[in-house]
């Protein structure tokens, strides 16, 4: 049920508990008078636009299947189309086209930018812990070596 809600000379509409939309957003246009008079008559239409949740399902299904021309797309080298499979993008070598889209560019160069952090933390904390264990081990040898350690 839709509510219509007057607030600082906005005229706002509830279509749902938390999210309210701008008269002049929605399809039909009507003035402030008119709508206090027919809010009890008639429902207010919803916005003819897509919600963002319609939009987001749409462009799930459609943003790696577009087919780009050469003037639009962009040609993956052999490591790029590599990487598209580590990262996840595409399943298999033949799912890539011939030209994919810039933003699948930038989606696995994103990707590719997380990988590397992960990538350089891991070998970075093996090779601190890796010396601090030889380290260790040194200072175990000295001491039942009996050396006595004067100046640092």
């Amino acid at each position: 049920m839709n509510v219509v809600y007057h607030r600082l000379g906005k005229t706002l509409i509830r279509q749902n508990p938390n999210i309210y939309y701008l008269r002049y957003l929605c399809s039909k246009q009507t003035h402030i008078n008119d709508v206090t008079e027919k809010a009890n008559n008639e429902v207010i239409q919803k916005p003819l636009y897509a919600t963002a949740h319609d939009f987001k399902k749409i462009h799930a299904k459609t943003r790696f299947s577009a087919k780009m021309c050469p003037d639009t797309g962009v040609k993956p080298t052999e490591f790029q189309r590599k990487m598209f499979i580590l990262t996840g993008i595409f399943k298999t070598q033949e799912e890539i086209p011939e030209y994919v889209s810039p933003g699948t560019m930038n989606r696995l160069s994103d990707r590719l930018r997380v990988l590397f952090i992960i990538v350089g933390c891991v070998f970075f904390f093996t090779l601190c812990c890796s010396s601090e264990l030889l380290l260790a081990k040194k200072i175990e040898q000295d001491k039942k070596a009996g050396v006595i350690v004067t100046k640092m």
